[in-house]
């Protein structure tokens, strides 16, 4: 989670969870942690007389005060050079993500699915963060740290990890799944290290143990038979390696050359007439406004200057492989086991909320994004809409609220980009108690 724990306070209202879940969490701000990492990293350089050195990469030379609070977006562009885009950051969350919902034309599908990415992306960051910071050595003070998750794992590394393996769970390209599956693949950068048929054995392996956990299979059991999903995830894995849309992405050894003017797209043509008009504002704004509204104004002008420059000096940020479920109303019993199930196999998750703007009223909570991170750097990305849960008196909610719990197990470890107090509006949804 990118900010405070008390963010979910709010969501207590769906009664998914309560406060005393949300007091319980063993949280690492992983904002502070980074701060504290890039200061170890980056010691400032000096160069003859002068203060700023313009290749030394401590928070002085960065033009970052002491006191400064690193946003995931400087923490992916300064790690790994990548753009992390936050334009979407005001939009609106609540109108249903999920193409089950409702029925959709094609630009309201295109629109719900940039803003399904941008929901993802902050999860998949802080796991691509932790692992940079892991790899670097950094110490969390927390024993039996990511032993797993966080190796500098090559597609040829022997996986000999102690820990449980994924469950049931298909991660690597897009793949149109049957609709009872009730998810989609959006993940359409895979790393170029990864090669299908070795993404292919890692995951039919992994299915192959979870199928002989006697304990795991005792607890799905109830609603899908070991060997049906099995045979399910087997068929869509051989789909995947013969899916040459996903094969020419992962043998990508560049990322694709920004388009030239004249290949510039309507939407990239109006973001760049928005920047030109965006700088003209500032260098020319009117005296007239003054007070909040003045700099109220001057901030989104320069939030829309930075979104764009970055965004061409920049490639995009490139996430890991993970597969996303839509938890709502539309989802089956089956499918939210099957999410317990996977929740169950691993003690690391990161979350993240998405709220929207309410005029002279605090922010309405909409969504809760979590990652559980499984071997490998692989992850499921859960996406909680809570404005379109199932009643609270069906069995789907009390399963819903049953991984709540799960998540919020004492012994998890739960990842943030600040306090963990961002959780704290989601306590209307009732989807966890006030001791979790």
């Amino acid at each position: 989670m990118w900010g405070s724990k008390h963010e979910l306070d709010p969501f207590t209202t769906f009664e998914l969870f309560k406060q005393e879940q949300i007091d319980n969490i063993n949280i690492i701000n992983l904002q502070l942690k980074f701060k504290q990492f890039w200061t170890q990293q980056h010691p400032h350089q000096k160069k003859s007389d002068e203060i700023i050195n313009d290749s030394c990469l401590c928070e002085q030379c960065l033009g970052k005060e002491e006191s400064h609070i690193w946003s995931l977006q400087d923490g992916i562009l300064h790690s790994f050079k990548e753009y992390l885009s936050k334009e979407l950051t005001c939009e609106k969350y609540n109108i249903g993500l999920d193409q089950n919902l409702f029925t959709m034309n094609s630009d309201e599908l295109s629109y719900r699915q940039k803003l399904t990415k941008y929901a993802i992306n902050d999860c998949i960051a802080m796991q691509r963060i932790i692992m940079h910071m892991k790899q670097n050595n950094f110490n969390f003070k927390i024993n039996n740290l990511f032993n797993y998750e966080l190796e500098n794992v090559s597609s040829d590394d022997e996986d000999d990890s102690p820990q449980p393996p994924p469950a049931h769970v298909h991660i690597v390209g897009r793949i149109r799944y049957p609709r009872e599956w009730e998810s989609s693949l959006i993940n359409e950068q895979v790393s170029e290290h990864i090669h299908n048929e070795q993404v292919h054995e890692h995951i039919h392996e992994h299915i192959h143990e979870h199928i002989h956990n006697e304990q795991v299979h005792e607890h799905i059991h109830e609603h899908i038979h070991n060997e049906q999903v099995h045979e399910h995830i087997h068929e869509h894995i051989h789909e995947h390696i013969h899916d040459e849309h996903i094969h020419e992405h992962i043998h990508d050894e560049q990322p694709p050359s920004p388009p030239t003017h004249t290949e510039l797209t309507l939407e990239e043509q109006a973001r760049k007439q928005e920047y030109h008009e965006a700088k003209w504002q500032l260098e020319n704004f009117p005296t007239t406004i003054t007070g909040q509204a003045r700099s109220r104004k001057r901030q989104q002008l320069k939030h829309i200057i930075k979104e764009y420059e970055y965004s061409i000096k920049y490639p995009p940020f490139t996430p890991a492989p993970y597969l996303i479920y839509h938890v709502n109303r539309t989802i089956s019993d089956a499918i939210l086991t099957q999410i317990i199930t996977a929740a169950n196999t691993t003690t690391f998750f990161c979350f993240d909320t998405e709220s929207v703007i309410v005029h002279y009223q605090p922010n309405k909570p909409t969504l809760i994004q979590i990652e559980a991170i499984l071997p490998r750097n692989y992850s499921i990305v859960i996406i909680i809409e809570c404005c379109y849960l199932p009643s609270r008196d069906t069995f789907s909610f009390s399963l819903i609220k049953k991984l709540m719990t799960t998540i919020f197990n004492s012994n998890n470890t739960i990842y943030v980009w600040g306090e963990a107090d961002e959780l704290l509006p989601f306590k209307s949804y009732n989807l966890f108690d006030d001791k979790q």
